[in-house]
């Protein structure tokens, strides 16, 4: 018995013992800035929903930091572009994003948007995720994000063998899986840097995007708890637990906050993204031609036959259809446009 009890007390002392180092307060300002600082959608425009936000003179937010990613135009910064549009749409945990993998996805034609199977660590389960065309910033937008990675070659896959093939970010999976969120928070940290003070920069991280993404469908009068919560994959006080689980990979509860995310003013209406529905059958040959010179393409499930094509067109759609405004923006020097160029001029358009 006096064994049984000895393991108890030591087993409560070191319990004990974290919760007090935990709780410590040695400088109230090094507290502060250890709290990850919620980053909103947009707080530049006209249209502001982050009022506290806008009170505080806030000018960091999730468009300052996509431009700066797009505007340093490396095969890195494409990629952490792709990783930080998904994490804030899909209202992820820092290395979620890790997990995600093209058998587990389809292309949902109701809702005219690919539904990848998101993998909640804490939770030890899955919830589903539509992504949505963004419909005022291509910056934001995760099919663009998505394509633009695709551009840079994020569809090559010669040097991976194995099931790493099959994952969205093969190269992640040389990392350890604690490193994914820190490459992610330093690379936000490294842009808010190049135009706001250090000071500012450590109050933001990959939490920051959960944060903000929560925060704003919260405050969105056009979404249920409910709604909410099956986006978030978090489980409301007086929800029932048994149907909780149902809830969270059902598409239907899961597209209105997702649309509210990508910028739609009525969450529940049906959104048509870009696509190339308008294109003649006779010219379905040229359209195939261009789409393979704009991706290297190494994954079956994205080929002419595979369950995924839709996606790969739909990334395609979303990149040509914001093609003029990305020129205005960033000009014809940018690599992007010199790709997409480069893919027209071979394809004979």
């Amino acid at each position: 018995m006096f064994d049984k009890n000895e393991i108890y007390w030591k087993q409560l002392e070191k319990s004990f013992l974290e919760d007090c180092k935990r709780h410590r307060i040695d400088d109230p300002e090094i507290v502060e800035l250890r709290k990850s600082a919620p980053l909103y959608r947009d707080l530049s425009g006209t249209r502001v929903t982050a009022v506290r936000a806008m009170y505080a003179n806030e000018k960091v937010d999730c468009k300052t930091i996509a431009k700066s990613m797009i505007l340093e135009g490396n095969v890195y910064s494409i990629q952490k572009l792709a990783e930080f549009n998904l994490t804030y749409q899909c209202i992820g945990r820092g290395g979620e994003h890790l997990y995600l993998r093209y058998p587990e996805c389809s292309y949902d034609s109701y809702f005219q948007a690919p539904d990848f199977e998101w993998t909640m660590i804490k939770q030890k389960s899955t919830k589903c995720a539509l992504l949505f065309m963004d419909r005022k910033d291509y910056c934001l937008c995760p099919i663009w994000g998505i394509g633009a990675f695709f551009l840079y070659g994020g569809l090559c896959r010669e040097e991976f063998t194995g099931a790493t093939k099959d994952y969205v970010f093969p190269r992640l999976h040389n990392m350890r899986k604690d490193k994914v969120a820190n490459a992610l928070t330093e690379s936000i940290k490294r842009h808010i840097k190049k135009t706001f003070p250090d000071d500012v920069a450590k109050q933001h991280s990959v939490r920051s995007l959960r944060k903000g993404a929560m925060t704003m469908n919260r405050c969105n009068r056009s979404l249920s708890t409910q709604e909410e919560y099956a986006r978030s994959g978090h489980t409301a006080p007086d929800a029932n637990s048994h149907a909780e689980g149902y809830i969270e990979t059902t598409a239907t509860m899961s597209a209105p906050a997702g649309r509210a995310l990508a910028g739609y003013f009525d969450p529940h209406a049906h959104a048509v993204p870009m696509s190339f529905g308008c294109i003649s059958p006779q010219c379905q040959d040229s359209l195939d031609n261009f789409v393979s010179k704009m991706f290297a393409n190494d994954v079956d499930c994205l080929k002419p036959d595979g369950k995924l094509r839709e996606l790969l067109l739909s990334c395609a759609a979303c990149m040509i259809g914001w093609y003029n405004h990305f020129k205005a923006d960033y000009g014809n020097v940018h690599p992007i446009v010199k790709k997409i160029q480069h893919a027209a001029k071979y394809a004979g358009l």
